[in-house]
């Protein structure tokens, strides 16, 4: 019996040795030439590329002459979203392991939140990511956030209105639902409604191809 016993403690350590914590409040992390500030807290681990100049930004500005927006007039008239939310989840499952994506499809009350700057013809501009700081998100390495930041400025855009192509940019965050991940990214690229713009720069067809 002492035996299988020392055997299971051994099992349960090489387990929580292969998920380990990469990340420490205020040291940077680099992977696949991006590197990122991390701020981790009691409630809080964030992620954000230092190159990073937009995400913080409290008012939009106009293109034209550089003049922010000041009323709530003008926010209520931009209208932005994405072609194909669901290419988003495509991108994390395309971008995270198997068993990671498997371990955040158990997360109940901590969803992560990723945050876009969008140009005014939809690309993305820049990302950061914010989580809880638990062991599931801790334990993934920097080179998957940086493929993943990398994925979504290739795959995702944004349809903007034309008062929001106006701005210098735009901004929102979205939070990222990991418990229908699977069911999101198979509809990745179907239509979505005749109510819904088709992006011009995806093929003929549907644009959805």
């Amino acid at each position: 019996m002492k035996r299988y016993v020392l055997l299971a403690v051994a099992f349960v350590a090489s387990q929580l040795v292969a998920a380990q914590n990469y990340y420490q409040n205020g040291v940077p992390v680099t992977a696949e030439g991006i590197t990122f500030d991390v701020e981790i807290d009691k409630y809080l681990f964030c992620l954000s590329n230092v190159e990073n100049t937009r995400t913080d930004v409290a008012n939009w500005r106009y293109k034209a002459d550089g003049r922010e927006i000041e009323t709530e007039e003008e926010l209520d008239r931009i209208v932005f979203d994405f072609y194909d939310v669901n290419m988003v989840a495509k991108v994390f499952k395309d971008t995270f392991t198997p068993t990671e994506i498997s371990a955040l499809k158990k997360i109940k009350k901590a969803p992560m939140v990723v945050y876009y700057v969008f140009s005014s013809d939809g690309n993305i501009l820049e990302v950061a990511f914010t989580m809880s700081p638990i062991l599931e998100f801790l334990s993934i390495p920097p080179v998957r956030f940086a493929r993943l930041e990398k994925n979504l400025k290739k795959y995702i855009r944004a349809y903007l209105n034309p008062f929001a192509q106006q701005m210098e940019f735009v901004g929102a965050g979205q939070i990222v639902g990991f418990r229908f991940i699977d069911e999101q990214a198979a509809a990745a690229g179907l239509p979505q409604g005749s109510d819904k713009p088709v992006d011009p720069l995806l093929p003929e067809g549907d644009g959805r191809q």
